[in-house]
């Protein structure tokens, strides 16, 4: 004779609870998984729109939009006199040197543009022709007077660098502790590295070069 215990007969009894639902999970789970969702969500995102800081430790001037111009002599002789130095800002007229000619008159050689002198090229008793460089000038009368950083990065060091990315620039002379950065966006990359004569077009300067 088989024997069933008590309390399982009275189960046997019991209807099913079909009406009810059956519990998965805890609200508390689904709260769980929609936080990991969103993370997930942003990470995937992140991941196509995102990038991360790219710092670059390379040097460079700040110039007006057109660079700078070298100013050459327009008379022959010996430099007598000369009348300003880097870091000067000359208006049209101004003197800049005075040149003995040839024929032993002394002569004027005055500011054609006006700007700031990034740098003098003659020295008093320097001899010199029609065409001779004599100073190098940061014009000032151009309508757009923008400031470009032009920044001379190592090839290594340029692969990560792309038109249209925003720039943080810190500057030697001005502590960024103090005086903060400039901002600006990058305009453009050159796909070669830049030879001699190219860097002196624009610097018009060997030394600087």
């Amino acid at each position: 004779m088989v024997q069933f215990r008590l309390k399982a007969l009275n189960q046997q009894q019991r209807p099913d609870d079909l009406d009810l639902l059956l519990k998965v999970t805890r609200r508390r789970g689904w709260i769980s998984t929609a936080v990991c969702a969103a993370l997930v969500g942003g990470l995937i995102a992140w991941s196509f729109a995102g990038r991360l800081p790219l710092e670059v430790s390379a040097p460079g001037i700040l110039s007006q939009l057109d660079g700078v111009s070298q100013v050459d002599s327009a008379v022959a002789g010996q430099v007598t006199v000369v009348a300003v130095s880097s870091g000067d800002t000359v208006t049209v007229g101004a003197p800049i040197a005075t040149v003995l000619g040839l024929d032993g008159t002394a002569v004027a050689v005055t500011a054609l543009f006006p700007g700031t002198v990034t740098s003098v090229l003659i020295d008093e008793g320097n001899v010199v022709d029609i065409g001779s460089p004599l100073y190098v000038l940061e014009r000032s009368d151009r309508p757009d007077t923008r400031l470009l950083a032009y920044v001379f990065a190592a090839s290594g060091q340029g692969e990560g660098l792309a038109p249209g990315m925003k720039v943080d620039l810190t500057v030697a002379s001005a502590s960024s502790a103090a005086f903060g950065v400039l901002r600006g966006t990058v305009t453009s990359v050159g796909p070669y590295p830049a030879s001699q004569p190219a860097l002196l077009e624009l610097l018009s300067d060997e030394q600087v070069v």
